[in-house]
């Protein structure tokens, strides 16, 4: 097994190098330095290696503790909530509530055994490794990071910050791993029962979702207004993690002698899903798109309405985004509708309990950082953007007209009109909701029933330009359907962060003043993002090698 486990290692430090080689040629400085073939130098691959094993450690330590100071952060934000509905219960007590249903969520987001994986793929299929010794070298290696990461992290965080004896911090992660062994434990024995069977994968996925779903509304129904814990002592949490570490031992033998992992992996990692996700497994919304798209775009063809009422462009746009309305346009009705409920039971509580009109007018004005954050999440830009070269862009870019000045900044308009347009939807439903609601509630000020909706429905045009305008200006996908621009990703992971920041951290400042301000940069950078597309999209966008 450690044999493997070397050999794994050695295949990943490889790609690794392979892949900062291609990242360096890349990059507009050093691409003019490095012209000739890297592979010859040893230093660079023993700096390759070096960074390999800091990245590692990063993840065992420097991630958590990024983790733990984000997990802080909501933790303090909800057990404030629990105060103000007036619940006794201590800190401690609010504590515990979350160290047992924490690490239940963490049994499905930090479990990476059965992801599809390219590097995995070739170490069992191609390069025959054991796929018993590989999947337990990897399994066991990702619990010891877990066991070594949370002990160092956590024991400072829990003890210090949280106030809990080191022995319950102790217990809080031999539990979380125990978890992570039963849940693979019993997802291996399902799998081994539906071998061959692709659809099983639909039923590992709702198991999933509900295994995070549930855990997550009973920490955050105090945001409700709900009070609401779970009777955990200390003594009652310690006997739960030894009984939750009693059930682990069974699933690890079970693990350590089952026979079949490599027709389960062979169910996964067949070519052609190994194909279609090629390096899309770490970009949101691109798996979806590829695996849907055959169910999604099948059977639509130019229908003779719309070729009636649209040409060229215009047409070629409209029958793009007609074809992709499942996976562009659905997720923006559910938003609209989940905002419209919202808006109609908050009507209803007005009306059956009008003293809830101080909560409901409190929970719109003293965190409008929630605004920007929501926009934020509802937007499909870049969702539509990775559609658009998937499904279209990747065979159009290699035709000379199309990268035509003139074609392409035609089709730019006539594809920010109707992301724009999608994406107003759901924003005109919560900007009306809005309104409709501080006039009944009579908060805030007179000016706040327009500046919010404005502000809105002003954010939902930033999103929409934003996205569609890095896809043009920076488009980071290759030939293969591979994102090699890293200051793509960057981008969008400094858009997620300065909208969550502002989200959590940004309480006290009056509404009015936020959605002025929210609305001001947007009426200043829409412009000037699209200026920029303007001079510069003909030149980047393209296809890269």
């Amino acid at each position: 097994m450690l044999k493997t486990f070397a050999n794994i290692s050695l295949i990943r430090v490889t790609v690794m190098t392979n892949s900062m080689i291609c990242w360096l040629r890349s990059l507009p400085v050093t691409k003019h330095i490095f012209t000739g073939s890297l592979h010859k130098y040893e230093w660079i691959k023993l700096i390759i290696v070096i960074i390999s094993w800091m990245r590692e450690f990063m993840r065992i330590f420097v991630w958590k503790i990024v983790y733990y100071i984000y997990l802080f952060t909501m933790m303090n934000m909800i057990m404030g909530q629990y105060k103000e509905t007036g619940a006794p219960f201590t800190d401690q007590e609010l504590m515990m509530h979350f160290l047992v249903l924490l690490p239940v969520i963490g049994v499905v987001f930090n479990n990476e055994v059965f992801d599809i994986k390219e590097d995995t793929y070739h170490a069992i299929f191609t390069l025959k490794m054991p796929a018993r010794e590989y999947m337990l070298s990897q399994f066991i290696y990702q619990t010891l990071k877990f066991l070594v990461g949370n002990l160092a992290v956590a024991g400072v965080a829990l003890c210090v910050f949280g106030g809990l004896p080191f022995a319950v911090v102790f217990c809080y992660v031999f539990y979380g791993a125990a978890l992570k062994w039963i849940y693979t434990g019993l997802e291996v024995r399902y799998r081994s029962r539906h071998i061959g069977d692709r659809s099983s994968n639909k039923t590992v996925t709702i198991v999933k979702a509900v295994i995070t779903i549930v855990p997550l509304v009973f920490i955050i129904m105090p945001l409700a207004g709900i009070s609401f814990i779970l009777p955990v002592s200390e003594i009652v949490f310690t006997v739960l993690a030894v009984v939750t570490l009693l059930l682990a031992v069974p699933a690890g033998l079970f693990l350590v002698h089952f026979p079949k992992y490599r027709q389960i992996f062979k169910t996964l990692l067949n070519p052609e899903m190994i194909i279609k996700n090629r390096e899309f497994t770490q970009n949101s919304g691109a798996k979806v798109l590829k695996e849907s798209n055959s169910k999604a775009i099948s059977g639509v063809g130019i229908k003779s309405d719309l070729a009636d009422r649209r040409s060229g462009y215009d047409l070629f746009n409209a029958l793009f985004f007609k074809r992709h309305r499942k996976i562009i346009l659905m997720p923006v009705l559910v938003a609209a509708g989940i905002a419209l409920l919202a808006v109609i039971g908050a009507v209803a509580l007005l009306i059956t309990e009008p003293d809830s009109s101080k909560t409901i007018s409190s929970a719109i004005f003293e965190y409008p950082g929630f605004l920007l954050f929501g926009m934020y999440a509802i937007n499909t830009g870049k969702k539509a953007s990775e559609a658009m070269y998937l499904n279209c862009d990747s065979s159009m870019l290699k035709y000379r007209f199309y990268r035509n000045r003139k074609t392409l900044l035609s089709v730019f308009a006539g594809r920010l009109k109707m992301v724009v347009g999608i994406n107003l939807i759901p924003a005109v439903v919560i900007a009306g909701g809005l309104a409709l609601l501080i006039a009944l509630t009579g908060g805030g000020e007179k000016m706040d029933i327009i500046l919010l909706p404005v502000s809105i429905i002003m954010l939902s045009m930033f999103f929409s330009t934003h996205n569609i305008v890095l896809y043009y200006l920076l488009q980071p996908f290759t030939a293969e359907s591979s994102i090699k621009n890293p200051y793509y990703k960057f981008v969008h992971m400094i858009t997620y962060t300065v909208c969550l920041f502002v989200m959590l951290e940004l309480k006290g400042i009056p509404a009015s003043l936020f959605c002025m301000i929210c609305s001001a940069v947007a009426a200043v950078y829409i412009p000037a993002a699209l200026a920029a597309v303007y001079y510069l999209a003909p030149k980047t966008f393209r296809i890269r090698i």
